[in-house]
C-alpha cells in the first residue's frame, strides 16, 4: 500500500523527485508476479532501493489523511451548507421511553 501510493503520486506527478540516486533506483524499480499470482513492487536484483522506500514513507506519512478528509467532506457535507438542527431532547431529560 505503502509503496503503491506512492507510484501513483510519481505516475500522476503529484510528487517530483529530485534525488539524482532516488532516480537511478526509479528507473530499476519493478513489478514481481509471484508464483501465487501476487504482485510486488522491488528492485532488480543486484540493485537497492533504499531511498525509494524513505520517499515513499515521508510522502505516506505527510499526505495518509489526505483521502479520509476528502471522504469525510463529501459524506457530511449538505448541499445548503447548513449544520442539521441539534437534539437538544435528551440533554434536558426530555426523552420519553
Amino acid at each position: 500500500m505503502l509503496v503503491n501510493r506512492f507510484i501513483d503520486a510519481v505516475n500522476g506527478g503529484w510528487i517530483r523527485i529530485n534525488s539524482p540516486m532516488a532516480l537511478k533506483q526509479l528507473a530499476n524499480y519493478v513489478r514481481k508476479i509471484s508464483a501465487s499470482g501476487k504482485t510486488k513492487m522491488d528492485h532488480e536484483s543486484g540493485n537497492f532501493d533504499d531511498n525509494i522506500r524513505a520517499l515513499a514513507q515521508a510522502y505516506f506519512t505527510r499526505h495518509s489523511h489526505d483521502v479520509l478528509v476528502n471522504r469525510q467532506s463529501l459524506k457530511y457535507q449538505s448541499n445548503d451548507q447548513k449544520l442539521p438542527p441539534v437534539n437538544y431532547d435528551y440533554c434536558e431529560n426530555r426523552v420519553q421511553v
